[in-house]
């Protein structure tokens, strides 16, 4: 995924909107990673296991047409509170990181967040942050992994300059 990503980043930037259509064939369209590829410029995507509907793709594609997400069933959106913390819940401690990189998230406003999210996306008490990212992307909210956020151009609005790095909290009897 990661060579698909810097492919059409390299594409887009050399050509501009006036470049090749880029279609990435996967076998996995995860609603993240196909978001991510059209944020850097990539057009559409194709299931790898749905061959009857490649040429339809390529020939819509051909004729301008670009992936849409799906409409999205909630009122949490990426930029506001709630939606912010979605990407770190991708990773293991995602709280420790959250509270590292979004100022102000205290250890109590991340639990209070993460239950916040689990009403509003109808899920049961005690849902795990895995579950939570799996209805995010069902009500149709998608986001760019913060492991790809450098490569956004800067205008984007997840763009990060640098590179995320997973920080492991530290062990309790360092603290």
């Amino acid at each position: 995924m990661r060579s698909a990503l810097k492919a059409v980043r390299l594409i887009t930037s050399t050509f501009g909107s006036r470049g090749p259509k880029c279609v990435l064939h996967t076998s996995q369209p995860d609603l993240n990673d196909v978001w991510t590829f059209c944020a850097l410029g990539g057009h559409n995507v194709v299931d790898k296991f749905r061959p009857t509907e490649r040429a339809r793709i390529l020939w819509e594609t051909l004729d301008g047409h670009r992936w849409k997400p799906p409409e999205q069933r909630t009122s949490v959106t990426i930029t506001d509170a709630l939606g912010r913390m979605l990407p770190y819940m991708e990773l293991p401690h995602w709280k420790h990181n959250a509270r590292r990189d979004l100022p102000g998230l205290s250890e109590g406003a991340a639990h209070q967040a993460k239950s916040r999210l689990v009403n509003t996306l109808g899920l049961e008490k005690g849902a795990e942050s895995r579950e939570i990212v799996t209805a995010a992307n069902d009500h149709g909210l998608a986001w760019v992994p913060l492991s790809y956020r450098h490569l956004l151009p800067q205008d984007h609005p997840e763009h990060r300059p640098d590179r995320f790095k997973h920080r492991l909290p530290p062990r309790k009897s360092d603290v």
